[in-house]
């Protein structure tokens, strides 16, 4: 999925949460992020990916409980991530599902 569509994603869930723009950023700021009105437009504008933190606080303000089904990916048991381990004990099993979600939907950086 390219920034595009991940943005458009996003938006989506944020116009059909009701929610604006300055009740994301009041929300944001209550759970320890520090956002303009700039990072949200570029996240919906296909600008920039949101860390995997903030992308949970995205989804959790937004009420989205499947981020497979409201982004569209569809991994098979071989895709790699049950192997993951890495700081699974700091969130609880909900997040980390959607950490890893959250991983399959970003691609790779090209290292160069």
């Amino acid at each position: 999925m390219d920034k595009k569509e991940f943005g458009d994603r996003l938006k989506n869930l944020r116009l059909s949460s009701g929610l604006d723009w300055d009740t994301i950023l009041i929300r944001m700021s209550e759970r320890g992020f520090k956002i303009a009105r700039p990072t949200i437009y570029g996240y919906e504008h296909g600008r920039a990916y949101p860390d995997p933190d903030a992308f949970l606080a995205l989804c959790e303000i937004y009420g989205c409980k499947d981020v497979f089904s409201e982004f569209g990916v569809h991994l098979s048991k071989s895709d790699g991530y049950e192997d993951i381990t890495l700081f699974e004990d700091e969130y609880s099993p909900e997040n980390w599902a959607m950490i890893k979600n959250f991983l399959a939907l970003v691609p790779p950086k090209s290292k160069q």
